[in-house]
């Protein structure tokens, strides 16, 4: 039985380096209860239920592209930034979200990100990617016990 492609690669947009917006899109909440909360979305590959979960909240959402600079999303006047998560690894996307990322963080806005862009945080506070002795997770290796 052959596969769905049948063997071939699927075609379309590689999901390491492409977002899911080239626009800027806005939405609110049918309910805005806290008009304050005005949240930038940095979309990396943004999943509709988290956004759906901030308007559920009563957030203002804005969704600019991944490739957005750090002067335009401030120019949006949000109170506070969200980084999407996404398809995308941390080394393709770094070279250009890492350096919006070190801006952000020094305008002293609140952000956060979910998976990716958590990582892209973490890239742009540090200078590299810091790696783990053995695998992929401080518990990779099991519970140890503390003398």
């Amino acid at each position: 039985m052959s596969s769905p492609t049948n063997g071939r690669r699927p075609r379309g947009p590689s999901l390491r380096t492409a977002a899911t917006t080239s626009r800027v899109c806005e939405g609110r909440a049918a309910r805005v209860q806290f008009p304050d909360r005005h949240v930038i979305c940095v979309d990396y590959g943004a999943k509709r239920n988290i956004l759906r979960c901030l308007a559920g909240v009563g957030c203002g959402i804005t969704v600019v592209p991944a490739r957005t600079s750090a002067a335009s999303i401030l120019a949006l006047r949000p109170n506070g930034i969200f980084l999407a998560n996404g398809p995308s690894d941390p080394p393709a996307t770094s070279g250009f979200a890492v350096p919006v990322v070190r801006e952000l963080l020094a305008s002293g806005q609140p952000i956060f990100g979910i998976c990716l862009g958590h990582q892209l945080l973490a890239l742009a506070q540090w200078t590299r990617r810091p790696e783990l002795a053995h695998g992929s997770s401080p518990w990779a290796e099991g519970p140890r016990r503390c003398a």
